[in-house]
């Protein structure tokens, strides 16, 4: 039984071996155990919580893991289960390891869940490279993360809450993603990771590549979009949005404004203008 758990990790059930049949294991002096019979350990165990079991000072405990050339990092290490057997046999303690129960907790009845507070909604910010997509979220949040990005482009996915205002129950969470080509797997993981997408998309360009990419992520994970139709404020802007809308019927995203359920708001994120709308529309769409 032991090899079979061991088989992986053959030096550290040698080192066991030589030292249960040197003699050594056990003869730590003060640092042994206190605790007589047999010791319950949890299966999934930090190294304080082991430490606390074993009757050991969580320091003492590292300390006697490094020694054995298992070193443990901290005192919220997890420690394995070999590596668990192993201190044991050094402190000469008897243990019984406990596996993790791993039932799901039950869900809460609909008359329970109206009891519980509201979770913010998880919005992604998704589209094509400088749509607008991290200059509307420093709008929401009065930063300027754009202006110091490198060559003005997103390269990692950030995330910041806006805070509940005007009355409203809940703040938002918003997840900011890259708009280059390149960066189409973090943009995945993104819109899995989501209640709402907002597609970004620049009036004075339409639908591009990225924002293609990003209208098929909602459709295959079933997620519900909204789109922020950003710069408003450039000339011709208020002639481009027809246009956009029929780009983005052509691309199979179905407008409020043509019987479908996709609300889309016009925005300026340079100028603010209009963010108290498409905040309504967040929230009623989260609704």
């Amino acid at each position: 039984m032991l090899l079979g758990r061991w088989a992986a990790r053959p030096a550290l059930w040698q080192r066991c071996l030589i030292r249960a049949a040197s003699g050594r294991a056990g003869r730590r002096g003060g640092r042994r155990s206190k605790l007589d019979g047999v010791l319950e350990v949890p299966e999934l165990c930090s190294a304080a919580r082991l430490a606390g079991v074993l009757g050991q000072s969580t320091e003492s405990l590292l300390e006697l893991a490094n020694s054995l050339g298992e070193p443990l990092a901290s005192e919220g290490s997890p420690v394995g289960r070999e590596l668990i057997e192993l201190l044991a046999m050094e402190l000469g303690a008897t243990i019984s390891l406990k596996e993790v129960d791993e039932h799901q907790l039950p869900t809460p009845s609909a008359d329970d869940r109206s009891s519980l507070p509201l979770r913010a909604p998880v919005v992604t910010l998704m589209g094509h490279v400088d749509h607008g997509k991290t200059s509307l979220l420093d709008a929401f949040r009065g930063s300027s993360i754009a202006a110091g990005e490198a060559g003005g482009i997103t390269q990692t996915i950030s995330a910041f809450t806006v805070p509940p205002a005007d009355g409203r129950s809940t703040g938002i969470t918003f997840i900011d993603t890259p708009g280059h080509e390149l960066f189409n797997r973090m943009r995945e993981r993104g819109a899995h990771a989501t209640d709402i997408i907002l597609l970004i998309c620049a009036l004075d360009a339409g639908v591009q590549g990225t924002t293609r990419e990003a209208i098929r992520y909602a459709r295959e994970v079933g997620c519900p979009m909204i789109v922020a139709a950003n710069k408003v404020d450039k000339p011709g802007a208020a002639a481009a949005l027809p246009k956009l809308s029929q780009q983005l019927l052509e691309a199979e995203v179905m407008l409020e404004q043509f019987g479908g359920e996709v609300p889309i708001v016009s925005v300026s994120a340079t100028k603010r203008l209009h963010l108290e709308e498409l905040l309504d529309a967040i929230h009623m769409r989260r609704a």
